[in-house]
């Protein structure tokens, strides 16, 4: 498991993508309450800069009334 910091050092140099997919997701997309199921800041910070056309993640058990399927362009 790694923390927000490792995340965002991870990222740092990742090139831009069309299709990104990811254990986690970005922060903010499809969260649980527990720590240990939301997402990273790193993730969510590339989201905004690149805006891939998909993202696709696990990790988290989002509900039809809850999952977010869409953030800006990107299709989630």
């Amino acid at each position: 498991m790694y923390t927000q910091d490792e995340a965002n050092s991870l990222m740092a140099s990742f090139p831009p993508v069309d299709v990104f997919i990811s254990h986690c997701p970005p922060r903010g997309i499809n969260d649980e309450e527990e720590i240990a199921h939301q997402g990273f800041d790193a993730l969510r910070t590339y989201l905004e800069s690149y805006h891939p056309r998909y993202w696709l993640h696990g990790h988290t058990y989002p509900t039809e009334e809850n999952i977010m399927r869409q953030s800006g362009t990107t299709k989630n």
